[in-house]
């Protein structure tokens, strides 16, 4: 506003208070048509596409487990973006306790795991420490060798579903 101020003060409408209010106006529109222009041509992101991040633990070719950040599609249908429909087989409930520790263990299954309360860090194979919290969303693909640790943090009890992945 100070910019818009000056350039007004500077021009020669200033002597007029409704020449003055006129230039404003046409500069606030400017401007807003130049803030719209540059998100329209500056987007990295198509209008009709967006993405989720998913977590993923997988098992190397050093039999190590390891972290991968994958990305899910979502494709604009009506008012809401969607994703393809994931093929998996039941759900279900599980809360550990605030306690909880497990050794290097891989999944039991190709399932997704959402975090609905509570903290976790998960521990791969090369060290790698993450840390997941409500909301957040996995997919243990780690089937096979060593496997993960897993550890509630926080003090609190952790809720989360489990989704096997079919």
């Amino acid at each position: 506003m100070h910019r818009t101020t000056s350039v007004l003060r500077n021009s020669p409408s200033a002597t007029n208070p409704g020449q003055a209010f006129d230039r404003l106006e046409q500069l606030e529109r400017f401007e807003l048509e130049l803030f719209i222009l540059c998100v329209l041509l500056f987007s990295i992101d198509s209008p009709t596409t967006q993405l989720m991040k998913v977590v993923r633990i997988y098992t190397g070719a050093d039999n190590e487990s390891h972290f991968e950040d994958i990305e899910v599609e979502l494709n604009l249908r009506g008012h809401m973006e969607v994703s393809e429909v994931q093929p998996v087989n039941g759900i279900f409930f599980r809360r550990v306790p605030p306690t909880h520790r497990s050794n290097y263990h891989p999944a039991p299954r190709r399932q997704y795991v959402v975090t609905l309360a509570g903290q976790v860090e998960i521990e791969t194979g090369d060290g790698t420490v993450r840390r997941f919290g409500p909301g957040d969303v996995m997919l243990a693909d780690d089937t096979t060798g060593r496997g993960h640790i897993t550890r509630v943090i926080g003090g609190q009890p952790r809720d989360c579903i489990m989704i096997p992945h079919k």
